[in-house]
């Protein structure tokens, strides 16, 4: 491959760059990434919103009116739509559009577990307010409403009531104007993620994590996030999840692609696949995932994007954990409490950290943002000692 075009915000500059070490000429379309530093010699770079098919369309034209395009590929989960398109308007070979569908809308994802006996929440599509009572009348409350394409916890509610359903409703069909998923509620006691790397449609390679708290307990009261990368999870659950993992992959028909793979536990016991992006994942996972294996998995992208191959062994010998740290107020930071002190107990495990600088205005919530957030990463043999470290850390800083 001579030409590859990588779509991409500047966050993702470390994959470009990795992959500019095997490929003579990445062309780089995205916002603000001309006058990006560190870049390598050949990247080339246009400026364009990716979110809008229109301009993307547009750059997209003058790019292979001068360079030999081979392939275009995106990494991030909100570009993935307007890549396929662009790849069917100017037959560029790649996912179409109708293969990243199941992947994109959740609504289409779970039939497709459905139909493949893949265990997943009872769901419906939501387009009126007659879905809605249909769907109440089979599951009662409480229930889950979530958009059919987004990412994270944006816009999901935990809803208990049919006032608070009916508001909810009209939000998502009168102000947002578009219909959403309907699921039960799971009474969660576990849940994370299977981050995987995916040749000739099986997974040859993924990491399992642990988020605490629950998903919807963070969005309610944030603050103390963590994710850990486990390798000695019960013999039965590790092999449950990546077995369910692989037939999620096969329903959706996900052949070459890194995914992010959720899963849950409810209290009865039962292992539920949550939702499937064929993606990087996000909120750091890459970066605990490389630590744990001294690995790069911005290396491994690039590798499996070029080369259509993934040559890394699982190696369950280190466990990782990220703790996001949050601000207590919305007024700018005067003080780290107890760095020095974390720092003198904790230092040889702590091994990466972004902290905010003094005066700088926080965030007060790390989901619906970008992967810069201040957070500290912690490494060990046992993952009972990275959750024991967190734990002091975070009533320390």
């Amino acid at each position: 491959m001579n030409t590859l075009v990588i779509v991409a915000p500047p966050v993702y500059q470390k994959y470009v760059n990795a992959a500019a070490l095997l490929c003579p000429e990445i062309i780089w379309i995205g916002p603000d990434v001309i006058e990006l530093d560190n870049k390598r010699e050949n990247v080339i770079c246009f400026e364009a919103n990716a979110r809008v098919y229109e301009e993307l369309h547009q750059v997209f034209r003058q790019v292979i009116e001068q360079y030999p395009v081979e392939q275009i590929e995106t990494p991030y989960e909100f570009y993935i739509e307007n890549v396929a398109y662009l790849r069917e308007v100017f037959q560029i070979p790649g996912s179409t559009v109708a293969q990243i569908v199941p992947t994109r809308y959740k609504d289409v994802m779970k039939d497709c577990f459905v139909q493949h006996d893949v265990p997943c929440a009872k769901h419906k599509k939501i387009s009126n307010l007659v879905d809605l009572t249909e769907f109440v009348q089979l599951h009662g409350y409480p229930m889950i409403f979530k958009p059919l394409n987004n990412a994270g916890s944006r816009n999901v509610f935990r809803i208990t009531s049919e006032e608070e359903a009916v508001e909810k409703a009209k939000y998502f069909l009168d102000v947002l104007e578009e219909p959403f998923l309907a699921e039960e509620f799971i009474d969660i006691q576990q849940e994370g993620s299977y981050d995987v790397v995916i040749v000739g449609g099986k997974v040859v390679f993924g990491t399992i994590s642990v988020y605490e708290p629950l998903v919807l307990e963070t969005a309610a009261r944030p603050g103390g996030q963590r994710i850990y990368i486990r390798h000695d999870l019960p013999k039965e659950l590790d092999q449950a999840i990546r077995i369910y993992g692989q037939k999620a992959i096969e329903a959706l028909n996900i052949t070459h692609s890194f995914a992010h793979i959720e899963y849950m536990i409810d209290r009865k016991g039962r292992l539920l696949i949550g939702e499937v992006g064929a993606r990087i994942p996000g909120a750091q996972i890459p970066l605990l995932m490389g630590l744990s294996q001294g690995i790069s998995m911005e290396q491994v992208w690039a590798e499996h994007l070029i080369y259509r191959s993934c040559q890394h062994e699982l190696n369950r010998t280190w466990h990782t954990g990220i703790l996001f740290i949050n601000a207590e107020t919305d007024q700018p930071i005067q003080k780290l409490e107890n760095l020095d002190l974390i720092l003198q107990l904790y230092g040889e495990a702590i091994v990466y950290q972004q902290l905010p600088s003094i005066g700088q205005l926080p965030k007060l919530h790390r989901l619906n943002m970008d992967d810069t957030d201040a957070f500290i990463i912690v490494k060990d043999r046992s993952s009972k000692r990275v959750k024991e470290i967190l734990d002091d850390i975070s009533q320390l800083l």
